[in-house]
Parts: C-alpha cells; structure tokens; sequence
C-alpha cells in the first residue's frame, strides 16, 4: 500500500518543469507541511522540518504519453511508494501532445482531502482574482449530540450488518488501475433535490452505486444493497491539521428500476447519520478506545476495516468553483485519486470544480481490470438522474 492521496490535473497546454519549479518554490513558505520530513523513532515518530528541500526530486519531468496513455501512466506513477528521506509527496509531470498531465502524491499521513485542496490552492493554482470564485473551506467541527438512544443504535447503524463480504474484497496486489468519471454538478444537485429531496452527496452514492451495478451486471455478481463508507471532514476552520476526519457507513440500493426509491433511501440514511451525529460519535469512540486500550482500538479498527463491514469507500471533498489554471493555462479537467485499501480493491474519490463533480477510480487491475466500465456507469447514473 502506498498511502498517499493524490490530483491528477490535466491542462490545455504545455507547461516546462522548470517554471513550474520556480513558482512552486516561491510559493513554497505558504504550505510548510510540503517540508516535513519523517524524523524521530519507529516508537516516537515525528516530523522534522526540511529547511533544504531540493525541488528538483519533487515536482519531476516524468517523459511523455502516447494518446490515450494518460491513463496508463496516471496509474504507474500512482502506484510508487513516496521517498521516505525527504518530504511526503512529488508531483509528476507528464507531457501529451497539446497538453500536459500533472500526478501531484501526497501521503495522507501529511495530509486528508481538505488539507490537501488547501495545499493545492496555497501553491499551485493560479491565486483567484479579486471578485473570483470561493475557495473550499472545511465544515466546523460539531461535538456529538446526546441521543436518547445511548450508543446501542449508534452501533447498530455503523456494525449491525457487517454480515456479508464486499465484490471487491481481495488482498490487494502491487499495480493499479485508473479511471475517471465527471458529472455536471448543478444539474445533478438540482435534479436529486427535486426527484427525492435528496443532496448532491446522496446523488454522488446513487451514481457510483449504478457504476457498480453496471460491472457486477458483467462479472455475473449480483447484490441488493451496496454498503459505502462515507468519509466525514472534521476540520475546524483555520485549524491547521493535517488530518481530521472521520465517517459513516451508509447501505446503498443496487436496484435500477426504483432511481427516486434509491435516493429517498439514501437520503433517509444519510439524513439520519448526520441527525445523530454519527461521523463525530465514531471519531469520539476510535479516541476514547485509544485512549484506554491500544488493543482494543486495533480490534475495533479490524473490525471496521473488513469487507464485510462495507464493500467501497467513496469520499467527496469539495473544490474550488471558479475556473483553475496553472501559471496561466487552463485546468482542462481535475480529479482525486485515493489509495485502495486490504479487503477493499476498488476506491472513488470525487472532487468538485467549476461547475463539475469529478470521480477518481483507483483498483487493483487483479480484482476490477476494468474500472472504466464503472466510470461509464456513474456517468450513465448521474445523467439518469439528471433526465428524471
């Protein structure tokens, strides 16, 4: 497992490695975690800041792509381990013919999906003009309600049903395979609103849950309900944290005929989760097991992480809305990729961008060789729910 989070941002033209350097560089003292290093023990690791980072083994000409190829070389550089001996991340740059693909990795131990769009706003893209767009800012922090239910529904929500092995369950292999998917984002978000009353999250679940139906419809595989964990940003504005975040785990129906049934459904749960608090009452559990127990919290943390407690994890982290460029060429299209995980060998991650909801598949090539197929099936999805 390489650990790292990672955007893969193509532009309209071609940009040098060495302008990109120098204005990474002088952009650099805006995101001090791009110079942490690890430092310290195994026993007590820690970060050391890097005061000499060499940008020259950071932001690296990594050749070119036949047409086509993107994929396939998105995929290889994905599937690298990051250098331990230096700062956590490295942004690939990949050159087409009238076009140049950036693969920007940073490990998550440096950094979630929020901190990472922060990051990427402090030193890469284009700084907004004065009346331009809003950049992501991460939702407060909320402390978890008291429910009348104590934490018996609150396990039985998250626990009860881990019954039955996820289609994507497999130890995983060391190559990777990607694919991307996009959605018009208003349009979708209205249409859930109005066929269901549901959000644009419940629309992301309803849309990747179709992808999925469409693969195991081809893999002879058959489900009535897909079992998704939903990742859950806890970042406090202006906190500083690498990571806070936590989740919930939410059962998504596989039927095709019932699309408004499938997202009133999800809508129900979803709504509930966050009514209950449960993102927050699962991080303040995980802590407090830590806290007493390091054994307990491991077997808990198995727990949660086996196929049978949910087949995919699916988080969506929001963008920046206004048009992005990159020393002035347009961002032609811009996704997340995330790391897939044991008993998990499929993994979306989505981003929203001017105006578009981005979807990012990274597999296992030995359990989902095809993970286009699945875009194709949330583009299909979403557009479905669109045209309802």
């Amino acid at each position: 497992m390489a650990g790292h989070t990672c955007k893969v941002i193509r532009l309209g033209g071609q940009l040098e490695v060495a302008e990109l350097r120098d204005a990474i560089a002088e952009r650099l003292p805006q995101a001090p975690q791009l110079q942490f290093r690890l430092g310290g023990s195994d026993e007590v690791p820690e970060w050391v800041v890097d005061a000499k980072i060499d940008l020259d083994r950071h932001v690296v000409d990594a050749g070119e792509f036949s047409a086509g190829g993107a994929e396939e070389a998105v995929a290889a550089i994905f599937a690298r381990r990051l250098e331990r001996d230096r700062p956590l991340w490295c942004l690939d740059v990949v050159r087409g013919d009238r076009e140049t693909v950036l693969v920007w990795r940073i490990h998550h131990a440096l950094a979630d999906g929020m901190t990472t769009m922060r990051i990427a706003e402090s030193v890469l893209f284009d700084p907004a003009a004065a009346e331009g767009g809003q950049s992501p800012s991460a939702h407060p922090a909320k402390s978890a309600a008291p429910s009348s239910e104590g934490h018996a529904g609150f396990l039985l929500r998250e626990f009860g049903r881990s019954f039955r092995h996820g289609p994507f369950d497999a130890a995983p292999g060391r190559d990777r395979a990607v694919a991307f998917a996009s959605a018009s984002l208003l349009p979708l978000h209205d249409a859930a609103k109005r066929v269901a009353g549901a959000t644009l999250n419940d629309a992301v679940l309803v849309s990747v849950a179709g992808g999925v139906r469409r693969w195991l419809a081809q893999h002879h595989g058959e489900s009535e309900t897909l079992r998704i964990k939903v990742p859950v940003s806890l970042h406090s504005a202006g906190d500083d944290l690498g990571n806070r975040d936590s989740f919930f785990i939410v059962g998504v129906p596989l039927h095709e005929e019932a699309l408004a049934d499938s997202l009133a459904a999800v809508h129900r749960e979803t709504a509930l989760r966050k009514q209950r608090h449960d993102a927050e009452e699962m991080d303040s559990l995980l802590r407090h097991l830590g806290s007493v127990s390091g054994g307990l919290r491991r077997i808990v943390d198995r727990i949660e992480r086996t196929g049978r407690a949910f087949a995919l994890n699916v988080s969506n982290v929001p963008g920046p809305q206004r048009e992005l460029s990159v020393r002035g060429i347009p961002v032609a299209s811009f996704h997340s990729l995330a790391e897939i995980a044991p008993h998990h060998s499929l993994r979306v991650a989505v981003v929203s961008a001017a105006g578009r909801l981005n979807f990012g598949l990274v597999a296992d090539p030995g359990v989902v060789d095809d993970p286009a197929v699945i875009a194709a099936g949330i583009e299909e999805e979403a557009a479905r729910i669109i045209a309802a």
